[in-house]
């Protein structure tokens, strides 16, 4: 569903996301995690996003995206961004960092 909405909104969703971990873990977030993971799919068909590339399922001939998500201390989620699933994942923090 996510890609049915504009930019303006996910910029919004992403900022709720946040002010709801600050206000859950009443104090300030001092410290996110960042970690990528490939979803693969169920399909040899491949478009823009869903692409072959590293599988860490070993699903190296199905499509896939790659996962990039940022998470507080405690596990909560607070950002994201999804990458074409041939992305290299050793470049997307600085990506995500830069956006």
């Amino acid at each position: 569903m996510m890609d049915k909405l504009d930019e303006e909104a996910i910029e919004k969703i992403e900022l709720q996301s946040y002010s709801n971990a600050q206000r859950l873990l009443k104090e300030k977030i001092n410290v996110v995690f960042y970690d990528c993971t490939t979803l693969y799919f169920e399909s040899f068909s491949e478009d823009e996003l869903k692409q072959n590339g590293y599988s860490k399922d070993l699903k190296f001939n199905q499509p896939q995206v790659l996962l990039g998500l940022i998470s507080t201390r405690e596990g909560l989620p607070i950002g994201y961004e999804l990458y074409a699933g041939s992305q290299y994942e050793g470049s997307t923090l600085r990506a995500y960092a830069l956006s």
